[in-house]
């Protein structure tokens, strides 16, 4: 028998092809006049005499073609992920905890906007911010004591949580990300959100559990529901140092507002100024001027001696000598905002004059004047001497305490193993202490809200060993139909989460653990326990086990650790 060459995943024909052979008689010309050269004529009148067996042996033929091109479109179809079905079912993307209480907490730091600030997360990212780095939504710049509210998101569970999407759309083309480590970070003064000034961005130096190079940075755009690729990612190699802080310790540090910068005294929490005592003040001698007196109120205007005669600053006020025959309706005085002078108001009907004055005393008045003037000098000078000695005493005992908060912090970085408790994200912390992989990666943020560290996926590149099963419908123990949003698969080792709905392809590897679950429409989360892809296969059904939002979270936390 000879060698022949069979050609497998040939593809399907194109459209002059298919007009081509849409003429059998021609097929058959051509099947004849080139016969093979060991059948001889025998084979030619094989065709000649019986045209049924011609007719059955291109049947024949054309079953087999067509069942081949059908188990190969099978098999492209089964490399096809639930990214080409997320292109069937688009939605907006947009970030929506699926369950608001269990959503990823924030840590906050309350810094100055006016100084350089280098803050320390729980898990040991750090965070650069610049002076004056902060607008108010209107453009206006931001001084004063800010707060900043940052969280990271380091595994599947936690970007579920946060309900952060991780589909990418390019050109039309869904992506899944597999994410390196993702984090958000917000501002705000008095609880109204500030921005950042476009051209003094900060920096994120993101702790990450892998140290791939091939991921890139986005920024998820939620005007638009699409996540902006904003550049490379840039990795630290210098080796990372775990943090062993002690909760109560990070704690006292989250409130200071950062990682003190031991080479500056700068003040991370404003101190509230002591009041400063009253200056008293002398009056001028009544020079040949014009002047009145004015009965005022001694309590309104203590700084007055009640012997007060009103010249009036003829450098300010135009002054009619007609005005001491006018009866006026009322007069009144207030504090000008010139230095020492006040502003006198008469009013007669519908005619209002203002004038400048500031206060004098008669020769007489003066001598006394003057006596009580130096005493209450003196005193106001010992006040304001206390004062200040006061206020830098108390800028002093903060500027020590942050610094020794700090000393203590390093300190315990090197020589105590601990990790944070549970409401400290130990699980993540526990992974960057023992991970050999932890790296860092230097984020721009010039934008904020949340940021990402990813590479796109497409198709068999998502999971190791990727294939996909048709999904039908999710049974629970009841065998009823339970009634989903979407459900959710994870790959161990992969850190990134497929998603599948109703009547649509999930992807799953066939190598590596999948944990597989979803939130239903009443807002529950069923978890499939006990996935097996042929079964699948053959029914289209998953079974699961449904679970109120709070244990069935700690259920999934169990089976991706």
């Amino acid at each position: 028998m000879k060698n022949r060459n069979y050609i497998f995943n040939k593809g399907r024909l194109n459209k002059s092809e298919v007009e081509e052979f849409k003429n059998f008689d021609a097929v058959l010309n051509k099947v004849q006049a080139t016969p093979s050269a060991d059948a001889g004529s025998s084979f030619k009148n094989v065709f000649s005499t019986s045209k049924i067996w011609l007719f059955g042996a291109l049947g024949a033929i054309v079953s087999i073609a067509l069942f081949w091109g059908i188990a190969n479109q099978n098999t492209e179809k089964e490399l096809e992920t639930s990214i080409t079905k997320l292109e069937e079912k688009k939605e907006p993307l947009k970030i929506e905890a699926p369950f608001p209480e269990f959503d990823i907490p924030y840590e906050e730091y309350k810094i100055s906007a006016d100084r350089k600030a280098i803050i320390e997360s729980n898990n040991g990212s750090k965070i650069h911010i610049d002076e004056k780095s902060f607008r108010l939504m209107d453009g206006q710049p931001v001084s004063g004591l800010i707060t900043l509210k940052y969280r990271e998101f380091h595994d599947p569970l936690s970007i579920f949580k946060a309900g952060i999407p991780l589909d990418y759309d390019s050109n039309g083309v869904r992506y899944t990300f597999e994410s390196a480590g993702m984090f958000e970070i917000r501002a705000f003064q008095d609880g109204k959100p500030i921005d950042l000034i476009p051209e003094k961005p900060i920096e994120v130096e993101l702790v990450s559990l892998n140290n791939d190079k091939n991921f890139n940075l986005y920024h998820f755009n939620e005007t638009l529901g699409n996540w902006d690729y904003t550049g490379e990612s840039k990795v630290i190699e210098e080796p990372f140092e775990p943090l062993t802080a002690p909760a109560e310790l990070v704690a006292a540090n989250n409130t200071s507002g950062n990682s003190t910068d031991l080479s500056s005294p700068a003040v991370v929490t404003e101190i509230e100024a002591l009041p400063e005592p009253e200056k008293p003040t002398l009056p001028k001698i009544l020079a040949d001027a014009y002047s009145f007196e004015i009965n005022f109120s001694a309590s309104e205007f203590p700084e007055l001696p009640k012997e007060t005669i009103f010249q009036i600053d003829e450098d300010l006020s135009e002054f009619n000598p007609v005005y001491y025959d006018v009866k006026w309706d009322a007069i009144s005085l207030s504090r000008a905002d010139r230095d020492g002078k006040y502003l006198v108001t008469l009013k007669k009907n519908d005619q209002t004059v203002q004038l400048y004055a500031y206060p004098a005393l008669s020769e007489e008045a003066y001598s006394a004047a003057w006596a009580k003037y130096n005493a209450d000098l003196e005193a106001y000078e010992q006040s304001e001497t206390a004062r200040i000695a006061a206020e830098s005493a108390r800028i002093q005992a903060e500027v020590a305490k942050q610094r020794e908060e700090a000393l203590a912090l390093k300190a315990l970085e090197a020589r105590i193993q601990t990790v944070l408790p549970k409401d400290k994200n130990t699980s993540i912390r526990q992974l960057i202490n023992k991970s050999e992989k932890v790296v860092r990666r230097v984020v721009p943020v010039s934008l904020l809200g949340v940021h990402n560290a990813d590479r796109p996926l497409y198709r068999v590149n998502l999971v190791p060993a990727a294939a996909t099963v048709a999904i039908a419908k999710i049974l629970n123990d009841f065998k009823e139909k339970v009634n989903f949003k979407k459900g959710y698969n994870t790959v161990q080792g992969v850190n990134t989460l497929l998603n599948f709905y109703e009547e649509s392809i999930m992807t799953y590897s066939k190598k590596r653990t999948n944990t597989i679950w979803a939130v239903t429409q009443d807002k529950r989360i069923a978890i499939i326990e006990d996935f097996d892809p042929k079964r699948v296969l053959n029914t289209g059904k998953l079974a699961c086990t449904v679970y109120a939002p709070g244990p069935g979270l700690k259920k999934l936390d169990e089976l991706m650790n």
